[in-house]
């Protein structure tokens, strides 16, 4: 964090002009350096003349796109269900004395593969930490690929590994064949590089990007909360479901992941690139230059 330049609109904000430009300065080249400083001084002067309430957010057709871009870009990196899969893995390691009734939770697979408590739990960090090393690989990617093709492909990466998980889990209580528990293992290992190395990545800088400065702060905790309520719903859902229904709940994920991936793919601009003093123009507004 302390080598990581503060953010020169910020400083532009609070009217520090030779700070942003010394930031601008180490960003770019003095030709394009010079372009950006003035198109950022340009747009913080009418930032400070916007309205920032949250009423306008939603009063205004293109804030009110951008706000339900948010939450549904939020909730489909949730609709994975990569907390309900990593929470009941912990679940179950913690709680010994907790009866399952399916082979779908990562230290009940190891176990049938014939590992002992330890090497159930070593396994078991280590599929979550296959997520972790997919992290660096990520920051590399993340902006060199569209936001939307980055994000919407990740997502039904996520999505295929789920469905095979369910069809793993649907077939191997009759058959409880080894390759079967050994595909369900690698099906995990693939899930968390899915979502580290494309999703938790990508989702953070493109809902930061889709708002507009006035309004980021505002965008960026509307979509955060969102995160939160879809993470709550399907939690509080997940142990009743998976004794309800076992593996059918994956369904409850797949199917609506699949089509938020397929709607950001198709549907959501990409802002790969873009400055943030130009994103204004794919929701139909007025940039700086042109107001």
């Amino acid at each position: 964090m302390p080598w990581i330049p503060e953010s020169p609109r910020y400083l532009l904000m609070v009217d520090n002009v030779d700070e942003a430009t010394k930031v601008i300065n180490r960003l770019h080249h003095p030709e394009e350096a010079t372009v950006e400083l003035a198109q950022m001084t340009r747009q913080v002067a009418i930032d400070r003349t916007l309205d920032s309430s949250w009423i306008h957010m939603f009063k205004k057709p293109s804030y009110r796109k951008r706000s339900l871009m948010g939450l549904v870009l939020a909730s489909s990196t949730q609709m994975v269900g990569v907390l309900v899969i990593s929470s009941e893995f912990y679940r179950t390691c913690l709680a010994s004395d907790l009866k399952l009734t399916y082979v779908d939770y990562g230290p009940t697979i190891y176990k049938q593969l014939g590992f002992d408590a330890d090497l159930q739990f070593i396994f078991q960090s280590a599929t979550i930490m296959a997520g972790f090393f997919a992290s660096p690989i990520a920051i590399w990617i993340v902006d060199r690929m569209p936001r939307n093709i980055l994000l919407g492909s990740c997502e039904l990466g996520c999505v295929t590994c789920l469905l095979i998980e369910a069809a793993l889990d649907a077939t191997m209580p009759e058959q409880h064949n080894i390759a079967g528990l050994r595909a369900s293992v690698a099906m995990l290992f693939l899930f968390f590089m899915f979502f580290n190395g494309g999703v938790d990545c990508t989702v953070y800088p493109y809902l930061s990007e889709i708002f507009p400065t006035h309004l980021r702060v505002k965008g960026m905790s509307l979509a955060v909360a969102g995160i939160c309520l879809t993470d709550l719903l399907w939690l509080m859902l997940a142990p009743t479901a998976f004794a309800s229904i076992g593996w059918k709940y994956y369904l409850c994920f797949i199917i609506p992941a699949f089509v938020m991936a397929v709607c950001i793919l198709l549907f959501f601009p990409d802002t790969w690139g873009v400055p943030l003093e130009e994103i204004a123009a794919i929701f139909g507004e007025l940039t700086a230059d042109k107001a």
